[in-house]
């Protein structure tokens, strides 16, 4: 017991200590994917597709407008959303006394095995920084927002659907 425990203070101590960047990893697609948010912009695209495709010649427009704005805001939000990660990650870790530089990458797609993290301490604040990142659409952490994110989005009329119909009409309002 006493041999783990000196190992554990030994990581810790050399962790406060270091001075070269910790990289963390984060597959924003597969937290997307889990939050409901990749199905949820990929059904409503193509409910507008389908609308297209029965609508008046004059609506056509404004409906792939619509299915555009709906994939560039779900590339926004995943941005964002790594940009939030890299903030909340370098406060916890400060705040937990470490104070190397925190890089943060996006690594959706790979599958090669490289960003799994050797030191135990860098994991558990790294998953500590993901419970305080807030989602883009709400300024709040996921756990922050009950049940399902992607059902309770559309609830609060924050899914990609209402947030493009939004800007659609604040679009049109300053044209006017």
């Amino acid at each position: 017991m006493n041999a783990l425990r000196s190992r554990t203070e030994s990581s810790w101590t050399a962790l406060r200590h270091r001075t070269e960047p910790i990289v963390l990893a984060m597959d924003v697609t597969a937290v997307f994917r889990a939050f409901g948010l990749i199905e949820q912009a990929r059904t409503q695209r193509e409910q507008l597709h389908e609308q297209a495709a029965t609508a008046r010649a004059a609506d056509v427009d404004e409906l792939a407008m619509l299915a555009l704005h709906i994939a560039q805001l779900a590339q926004d939000d995943q941005r964002d959303y790594l940009a939030a990660f890299q903030r909340a990650a370098g406060t916890v870790f400060r705040e937990n006394g470490i104070l190397a530089p925190v890089h943060v990458i996006d690594s959706s797609g790979d599958t090669s095995g490289l960003f799994e993290y050797d030191n135990p301490f860098i994991e558990r604040l790294a998953r500590l920084a993901r419970t305080h990142t807030p989602l883009p659409m709400t300024g709040k952490p996921a756990g922050a927002h009950p049940g399902c994110i992607a059902a309770w989005l559309i609830d609060a009329h924050l899914d990609y659907r209402s947030r493009a119909l939004s800007a659609l009409t604040q679009h049109r309002e300053g044209q006017a």
